[in-house]
């Protein structure tokens, strides 16, 4: 579709919308409007005797994101989300674009089964249908977390939904003469589309079944499958299939003060791949999961603690694919050294990039950056990883105190490339200290800390020892009403070796590469907020960030600095 057509398309829904509402139809209107501008500057060892690579840069957009709601019916509501974008700089319309950024249709059919139909978001369990999040620390300083904020609405991560384009449906049912209540869940999606030459249409499908037999009892049967049609194309060779079946159970006592639970979940996959004739495997594997939580009601505390233990051949693709694709290339600054080396990605750029992020399901593990997430770096669900859990969570949002802390104790359950097992602790812990409400201010008085600790080692013959230990920072002063000023700090120093896998088509480890690092990262931010209101709010932010490689000082060490302001208006 040209953009004429969309732009006339666009005006015609804006006038379409008027007319019905006018009329006292149905109709009401969402949206979301920013105007965002950064000016970057680098600086430092990487510029040495460097003539070509860019040490400015100022870029910037607005848009405007209308949702467009018509209910006719009870029972029927359809949903349009229209982005109009200009890239500053551009002039009479060049570098401006008009979008769908969300159709949907949805309602109830027969009192009964809702439905969904069109760009959909989709979750089941953290081992069947789960977008887990990347390094950031849950106990960001508000001014990361505005910048996050915008990378995560950028490619529709909410909470740990997939978007996906596609279908699903959710009925509940009462067993006649049982308190039992069993609720279903379906959906199916197309992930990639034909090219009607090679590849065929991938497909992603789940269902679920979830039952409360009593008070307190739950269980739920889960089950994915990923696939690629059959013969679809004249020159397709490959065949392609990964199911995923899992189990859940939830028992739970709760008294005036403790609130006793045990849940778990457990299953197997089977992956199933052909390339050629002569190339192909197919395999199954299981995991298991348990854990035991006790809560204190009134002092808002609770302690949980379990085993998971994940084969080294689970496969559960809309579980394991990665929210960041760790093989992009900053937008900002993309390549040094008279351009001929490529940056590496920051902890800096992760918080801010959002072309870093990824929004495909692929078939196979990707590649990570194990400075970011070692032990985990796929989630929960990350294969060939077996140990104990235990944590701790205090307070809430709403209290003084919010905190939590988490430590993982994981071995590899086969060694890669070796007998010898590599040994993971993994500590993260934080806390939000709402200040304001313990000294009975009117106004915000929030401090935030956050940090991460990591160890991997393992034995010769390939000896593996690498650190790593992430710190976050940040405070929120409310002066005057509604104006804030936010600021930030945070770190991340990695030392030592470990060794990255190759994977092949099949998920097979064909390869290792020595990796090795010693680097502080460390960035300082500040700047100013005014809340218009929940949704509404002008930021200016200025954000320094200092990179010490202290293997490669020469083509990876620098600094550089960014100075924000943006405006977002939502309704």
């Amino acid at each position: 579709m040209s953009k004429r057509h969309k732009i006339f398309l666009f005006f015609s829904l804006l006038v379409l919308g008027g007319s019905l509402r006018a009329q006292n139809s149905k109709v009401f209107f969402t949206g979301l409007g920013r105007a965002l501008v950064t000016h970057d500057a680098l600086d430092g060892n990487v510029l040495k005797n460097d003539t070509a690579t860019p040490n400015r840069g100022t870029e910037g957009y607005a848009l405007f994101d209308m949702g467009v709601n018509f209910q006719p019916y009870d029972y029927l509501r359809a949903k349009a989300i229209i982005r109009l974008k200009s890239k500053f700089g551009s002039f009479y319309g060049q570098g401006a674009s008009v979008e769908f950024r969300q159709v949907l249709i949805e309602g109830i059919l027969a009192k009964k089964i809702k439905y969904a139909i069109g760009d959909i978001d989709v979750m089941m369990t953290p081992y069947t249908v789960f977008n887990s999040v990347d390094s950031s620390n849950a106990f960001e300083a508000d001014v990361f977390k505005i910048r996050r904020e915008v990378v995560y609405y950028e490619n529709f991560n909410v909470g740990n939904n997939w978007r996906v384009q596609g279908a699903k449906a959710s009925t509940a049912m009462l067993v006649k003469g049982t308190p039992a209540r069993i609720k279903f869940d379906l959906f199916g999606s197309r992930t990639r589309a034909t090219n009607y030459s090679t590849l065929p249409d991938r497909f992603l499908v789940g269902a679920s079944a979830n039952a409360q037999i009593v008070q307190g009892l739950r269980f739920g049967v889960h089950y994915t499958r990923f696939f690629e049609l059959v013969k679809q194309t004249t020159g397709q060779t490959s065949t392609y299939g990964n199911d995923v079946l899992t189990g859940s159970l939830a028992l739970e006592k709760s008294t005036r003060t403790f609130l006793f639970r045990v849940k778990g979940e457990m299953g197997t996959s089977y992956f199933q791949r052909s390339i050629t004739v002569d190339t192909s495997l197919s395999v199954h594997d299981y995991f298991v999961d348990a854990r035991a939580e006790i809560e204190l009601k009134p002092a808002k505390l609770k302690w949980y603690g379990g085993y998971r233990e994940v084969g080294a051949q689970f496969y559960s693709p809309a579980a394991q694919t990665l929210r960041i694709d760790m093989t992009r290339a900053p937008a900002i600054f993309s390549n040094i050294q008279n351009n001929l080396v490529v940056r590496d990605q920051l902890l800096y750029d992760r918080t801010t990039q959002e072309a870093l992020y990824n929004q495909t399901l692929l078939p196979t593990l990707m590649f990570y950056l194990p400075q970011y997430g070692n032990a985990l770096p796929y989630g929960d669900a990350t294969p060939n990883r077996k140990g104990f859990v235990t944590g701790l969570t205090a307070g809430g949002t709403d209290q003084v105190v919010n905190a939590s802390a988490r430590l993982d104790l994981l071995t590899e359950i086969i060694g890669e490339g070796t007998a010898s097992l590599r040994h993971f602790q993994l500590l993260r812990a934080g806390t939000f200290l709402n200040l304001h409400k313990a000294f009975h201010f009117e106004r915000l008085l929030v401090l935030s800390l956050g940090g991460k600790l990591e160890n991997t080692s393992r034995v010769a013959p390939a000896h593996v020892s690498l650190q790593t230990r992430q710190a976050d920072l940040g405070l929120t002063v409310e002066t005057i009403r509604n104006l804030d000023i936010i600021a930030g700090y945070k770190s991340l120093f990695s030392d030592g070796n470990e060794y990255l896998a190759t994977r092949n088509a099949l998920n097979q480890i064909v390869d290792f590469s020595l990796f090795q690092i010693d680097n502080l990262q460390q960035t300082l931010s500040g700047g100013i907020r005014y809340r218009f209101s929940n949704k509404s709010f002008f930021t200016v932010q200025a954000n320094y960030t200092n990179n010490a490689n202290h293997l490669d000082n020469d083509t990876q060490s620098y600094r550089f600095s960014q100075y924000f302001v943006m405006y977002t208006v939502g309704f």
